[in-house]
């Protein structure tokens, strides 16, 4: 997925299989940003919607 979602993403490059930003993105929201690899996860709205409750312990895996 990561390569795919900089496929389509005019922000982020690849070269010499590193990844480069061409231009920064101020993007909140939409379906690049859904996908995009530098945004964070909010675990604990994860959590919630996948499971139905917080998180007991932290591991993650």
């Amino acid at each position: 997925m990561f390569r795919i979602s900089l496929g389509l993403c005019p922000y982020l490059k690849t070269a010499r299989d590193r990844v480069r930003v061409i231009y920064p993105c101020g993007l909140t929201e939409g379906a690049c940003y859904s996908i995009c690899p530098k945004t964070g996860v909010d675990v604990r709205a994860m959590d919630l919607a996948v499971f139905g409750r917080k998180r007991e312990d932290q591991a993650r895996g």
